[in-house]
């Protein structure tokens, strides 16, 4: 939205066709597909009212919303078992209803226009839950270039092209890659979801790091192997501190 608009401006044939497109395809809600009031964006009214967001009263280092009593860690009791190499996750939504539909609409149906949507609401996350936090570089989850060709974009750069702006922090996308194919992760077991991206991904800084403190971003958190396994090979390039940040997360059924 925000690199449309400013192309809109500085291409007025452009504006006539995009408002044309408008009148004709008006915009529709990306959950329940109804058509959207002029003063709604992305998601009508109705939907956005059962978005769930996670403030207040989260893990420290994963994010999850706590319910019950913390442990003296301040962890939650879901925590990962495994060696974790970010610093903290944090994410602004829960990963359910209008939420998952919108995600997956950004996704796999190219909603491009989705992408400030989201940046915007990490952006509201991080000066309400983390103020006083500054980053200085913005990294996103690399698609593997196989998915990237199929899919045309990266989503996870998609929305950190547009937060890192909001932030005023340079974005990298070169620092991070990933080597070989993946399958998709929701698609397996917790046990099998670890062993996937095992040594998935390779860094390498081609600029000044030192004590840099890294925004590593994706779309959703579920278990958060692979936000992990980014951090490891973050770290094991020289990499200081490390927030992993996802629009939303999964959160386990007991």
């Amino acid at each position: 939205m925000l690199r449309a608009q400013k192309s809109a401006y500085e291409n007025p044939i452009r504006r006539i066709y995009e408002d044309a497109l408008a009148f004709f395809f008006p915009p529709m809600c990306a959950s329940c597909k109804e058509r959207l009031a002029p003063d709604e964006d992305i998601f009508c009214g109705s939907c956005r009212s059962g978005f769930e967001y996670i403030s207040k009263r989260f893990c420290d280092l994963c994010g999850a919303p706590i319910h019950g009593a913390p442990n003296e860690e301040k962890r939650c009791r879901n925590c990962p078992a495994l060696p974790v190499h970010f610093t903290r996750a944090r994410a602004a939504l829960l990963y359910q209803g209008a939420v998952a539909d919108g995600i997956i609409a950004f996704k796999f149906n190219r909603r491009l226009e989705m992408a400030e949507f989201f940046a915007r609401t990490l952006f509201m996350f991080i000066e309400t839950e983390m103020k006083g936090v500054r980053f200085d570089v913005l990294i996103p989850v690399p698609l593997h270039f196989l998915r990237f060709f199929h899919r045309g974009y990266n989503q996870a750069e998609e929305i950190g092209r547009i937060l890192a702006k909001m932030l005023g922090i340079p974005l990298w996308t070169e620092v991070l890659s990933r080597r070989r194919a993946t399958k998709p992760q929701t698609r397996l077991s917790h046990a099998k979801r670890h062993a996937n991206v095992r040594d998935a991904f390779a860094a390498r800084f081609t600029e000044p790091y030192s004590r840099a403190h890294i925004l590593l971003l994706d779309d959703v958190y579920t278990t958060g192997n692979t936000l992990n396994a980014c951090s490891k090979v973050l770290k094991e390039a020289g990499a200081w501190e490390i927030t992993a940040m996802t629009v939303c997360r999964a959160i386990k059924s007991d």
